[in-house]
């Protein structure tokens, strides 16, 4: 006969215990009957073990482990919580790498969730904290050679004269964005000079009636209505000055080879993360024809430049197939009859300038 296994009790025994006890009580029965088994088979041997191990298998069928219950009795919630934490624990030590890998897994299933999560909700929450948001287009080009061939840009004078030709929209406004700008501080002891990129734009006032960017300081009413005038970010007047009261105070911008002095009108909070206008600093639009007179023409519908940006605000009511609808002939007035084949406007939601051109 072959020598009993230290870690295996009589197999008779556990099935008696298997045949008499409720299912639900089997696997906390067992269990506990187990570890006792293993604290005897150290303590008096193997043999002894597997003689009480058969006693306290007797000794379980009782009553209230039987399958077969006269009447029930009331559960305990708090017992049951702690058996099954308590088999739990149980599992988890039988198998440990295989619990190990699935806790390692869920883990990373939730993390690469919340990651993902977190991301998109920070892409589609872009501008979209202006107060008149889904009213907001920007009017984009498309141009049909071969291939076709999109711009976010449009020509100068398409905002005025849409503004003019249609009552679609309450507001519209142009702003022209500039690659790389260098700004001077003039001083009396030294003349600092900041390289920007991407950080200065020239905008009508109206730009700022349409997004919902505030002012920390100047008159809302009045900023950039005059020439020569410029608003910053607190952000901005922080790094050229030390501080955010910098109403009046004069910085010069040179691009294109061309020079003008700008007097501080108003201060913006800083702009939020979540917006695709990054400018920092914005100029009177009325300097445009300082840096380059051809382009800020009225009559120079042949140049579009990436960074020529026109906005409107529709009146409530109007869709954007209302105003696609109506370009065709708009394009028909300004251009001649080769150029209108291939030139085409269209609106393109504020929600998705963040993903589109």
């Amino acid at each position: 006969m072959s020598k009993p296994r230290e870690d295996s009790p009589p197999r008779w025994a556990d099935r008696l215990l298997e045949w008499f006890c409720r299912p639900h009580l089997l696997e906390e029965v067992q269990g506990d009957m187990r570890e006792l088994y293993g604290r005897w088979v150290k303590q008096k041997g193997v043999t002894k073990a597997r003689r009480l191990y058969i006693l306290h298998t007797f000794k379980f069928v009782r009553p209230f482990v039987l399958k077969r219950q006269i009447r029930s009795h009331p559960v305990n919630a708090t017992i049951m919580i702690n058996d099954y934490f308590k088999i739990g624990w149980r599992h988890v030590e039988r198998n440990k790498a295989t619990t190990l890998v699935n806790v390692l897994g869920l883990t990373l299933g939730i993390s690469c969730a919340i990651l993902i999560f977190t991301l998109v909700t920070h892409h589609i929450s872009f501008d979209t904290f202006h107060s008149n948001a889904s009213r907001i287009y920007r009017i984009v080009s498309e141009f049909r050679y071969e291939p076709t061939e999109y711009q976010p840009g449009v020509p100068q004078p398409l905002g005025k004269a849409f503004l003019h030709d249609f009552s679609f929209a309450e507001k519209v406004a142009r702003v022209r964005s500039y690659h790389s700008v260098m700004v001077t501080l003039p001083g009396d002891k030294e003349v600092k000079k900041f390289q920007e990129e991407n950080m200065v734009a020239f905008a009508e006032p109206v730009f700022f009636d349409i997004f919902s960017f505030p002012l920390a300081e100047g008159n809302g009413e009045t900023v950039l209505n005059e020439p020569n005038t410029a608003l910053i970010t607190q952000k901005m007047a922080k790094k050229y000055f030390g501080t955010e009261h910098v109403i009046g105070k004069i910085l010069s911008v040179t691009s294109l080879n061309k020079q003008a002095d700008f007097r501080i009108s108003g201060v913006l909070k800083d702009i939020p993360a979540n917006t695709d206008r990054k400018e920092q600093i914005y100029l009177s639009y009325e300097n445009l024809k300082d840096y380059n007179a051809y382009y800020a023409s009225d009559a120079n519908w042949g140049s579009v430049s990436s960074g020529m940006h026109c906005f409107v605000l529709l009146k409530p009511g109007v869709t954007k197939t209302d105003v696609d609808k109506a370009f065709p002939s708009f394009v028909k007035k300004y251009y001649d009859e080769e150029e209108a084949k291939v030139t085409f406007f269209r609106l393109q939601p504020l929600a998705d300038v963040h993903f589109k051109l």
